[in-house]
């Protein structure tokens, strides 16, 4: 006998819905448009969405019909109209309705498009390749951001500048850090250990503030920064508007913010109240009116909180917010004999870390959102056999981390779980979701 189905919310006139461990889509009046065949989905975006099915990544519309039907390895992801598709290192992309734009080609990695260019690296150096395929921007950068604005974030010999559209350096590599431009400025760190300031695109220096960290303006107009290891939010004049007051903050995009506070993760409103309580592990923030969240679960909601897909099974079992322990330079959360770290103390001591198996006799299963943000003394990590869950942002901006080894026990990485850490390679196995995680957001990775 089939098993009921679980009808997730609406996004227009079509919903996903599980039965028999599988997904499918159906409409408005409860019309079958695709049977439960899929093993992962995403959101609809622009009347599109990716399906995987058997292990390969296809996109279907909203009457449930292919329009790239199952061949990518990785996750296909669209922005500004075109998709990026990887197999094998081979890259390509393709427009809204499936027809190819740029060929298969063979890259380390290669970036979703940004300004009709797409970032890439082919071994010798990151550099920027057109819709045609072409050389646009020489391969001569440690490291290279998309394009924001008009200007790119460029890094070579651990100084970071910027550069235009045409590939000239009009802001001069002199920073130690530095974040893209959103709103018209820049957070860059023009000394290490030294406070973060805001730059205009003349790079003239715009705001300053005791910022030991800072994120980018959202759509709002207010920007995160840390004061304290605290963080809180200035408007484009500088001024404080919202108190130092969470673990970790994201820009807003939607109206609304994540933010982290006791290990646990909600949205905020401009006014700096929580819309969404926190209640999830980790959250993404906010894109085309949904975000990716994890709380043992993977799945996307809306802004109103309303799950519209997720993961079949349950990738941990157990986790709920519940009493912080501290074990070292670690703080984790316990739920039914299993521990999810949510804090580590970089004490600048550790070069090379292997994160414990067990805390206080349980195993160790999940790595929480921005655990080790800007972990900087770290030169090599060790995840344990057991973990389950790498969460967003977990590693982020560690710059001086040269490689992570990773258990094939590993089951889901997180958004930006390695996202600015330009000297990094993964170490995985071969056929194991870390390899393929690796594959699909084009770091750089050995098979052990």
């Amino acid at each position: 006998m089939a098993e009921s189905k679980t009808i997730w919310a609406y996004q227009d006139t079509v919903a996903y819905y599980e039965q028999d461990g599988k997904i499918g889509l159906i409409g408005l009046e409860m019309t079958v448009l695709t049977p439960p065949v899929f093993d992962e989905v995403t959101p609809f975006v622009d009347g599109i969405a990716t399906v995987r099915q058997d292990g390969k990544w296809g996109v279907i519309n909203q009457q449930g019909e292919w329009v790239f039907e199952l061949k990518a390895n990785g996750k296909i992801s669209f922005y500004e109209g075109i998709g990026r598709l990887m197999e094998n290192h081979q890259f390509w992309y393709i427009d809204m309705q499936g027809n190819e734009v740029v060929a298969p080609q063979w890259y380390i990695w290669a970036l979703d498009v940004s300004h009709s260019l797409f970032v890439a690296d082919k071994g010798e150096g990151k550099g920027y390749m057109n819709l045609q395929g072409k050389v646009e921007i020489p391969f001569i950068w440690d490291d290279a951001s998309s394009f924001s604005e008009g200007l790119a974030m460029v890094e070579k010999d651990g100084l970071h500048g910027f550069i235009n559209i045409a590939g000239e350096v009009v802001i001069p590599l002199q920073y130690h850090n530095a974040r893209g431009f959103s709103g018209g400025l820049a957070g860059v760190l023009p000394e290490i250990n030294g406070d973060w300031v805001f730059i205009d695109q003349s790079g003239e220096v715009h705001l300053r503030g005791n910022w030991d960290s800072v994120g980018y303006f959202g759509d709002n107009g207010l920007a995160p920064v840390s004061i304290d290891q605290m963080w809180g939010y200035i408007n484009q004049k500088g001024t404080l508007v919202i108190e130092p007051q969470w673990e970790k903050a994201w820009p807003f995009s939607d109206g609304l913010a994540s933010a982290s506070v006791d290990g646990y993760t909600g949205f905020i409103n401009a006014q700096g109240d929580y819309e969404l309580p926190p209640q999830w592990i980790s959250a993404s923030p906010f894109a085309n009116g949904y975000a990716h969240v994890w709380d043992g679960w993977s799945g996307y909601i809306n802004t109103s909180g309303e799950i519209v897909c997720r993961t079949v099974e349950r990738m941990v079992e157990g986790i709920s917010p519940n009493a912080e322990k501290v074990s070292g330079d670690y703080t984790f959360i316990v739920e039914d004999g299993t521990a999810a770290i949510i804090d580590y103390v970089d004490r600048g001591r550790e070069t090379i870390l292997s994160i414990p198996d067990m805390l206080d006799g349980m195993p160790v299963v999940a790595i929480g959102e921005g655990v080790f943000w800007y972990s900087n003394s770290i030169n090599s990590i060790v995840i344990p056999e057991g973990l389950i869950l790498i969460g967003p942002s977990a590693f982020y901006g560690c710059e001086n981390l040269a490689f992570v080894i990773i258990p094939t026990t590993v089951e889901l990485i997180g958004e930006d779980a390695f996202a600015h850490c330009p000297n990094l390679t993964l170490r995985v196995s071969a056929g194991s979701y870390a390899a393929r995680y690796a594959e699909e957001k084009g770091i750089p990775f050995q098979i052990e």
